[in-house]
């Protein structure tokens, strides 16, 4: 029996999925984190996390990050804040919304697993170079915060 062309397109596609988004390593910013816990990243497009490699985004392109998080608070609102870390200090990616109820499932509800998924178009005017990047999520009061690092490479 010959498979249809359906089912190898969907085999295709399952496989290039498996290629392009991929766990990532991180660790907790410097301050850790405050009643949350982060399960998983991902990074997607990422075929260099197998080997530990930042991963690498085009200018102009779609990349997105996917992570899976906990609290034991539950909050009504968060809100995401994106950073370079830089060696002279956190510098913000502008143009974020921080509004993180509008990427993630609100309100927060406690030891409860959830994603937060942020999709951006790289700009081109963008230095190319690696990146440690810093993920902040938080409530107003920052009773909880959920803050790691990450590195991309732009390219």
């Amino acid at each position: 029996m010959v498979p249809s062309s359906t089912c190898v397109l969907l085999a295709v596609l399952a496989f290039t999925t498996l290629i392009v988004a991929e766990r990532v390593s991180f660790e907790p910013c410097s301050g850790g984190m405050k009643n949350c816990e982060v399960n998983w990243v991902e990074i997607d497009p990422c075929a260099e996390a197998a080997t530990g490699n930042p991963c690498r985004t085009k200018k102009g392109k779609v990349s997105s990050i996917k992570f899976n998080y906990a609290t034991s608070v539950p909050k009504d609102k968060m809100e995401v804040r994106v950073f370079w870390a830089s060696a002279t200090g956190d510098l913000p990616f502008a143009g974020l919304d921080p509004d993180a109820c509008s990427v993630t499932q609100c309100p927060v509800e406690a030891d409860h697993p959830q994603n937060l998924t942020y999709s951006l178009t790289i700009p081109k005017m963008t230095s190319s170079r690696v990146y440690n990047v810093k993920w902040d999520l938080h409530d107003d009061d920052k009773e909880v915060q959920c803050c790691f690092l990450t590195k991309i490479r732009i390219v």
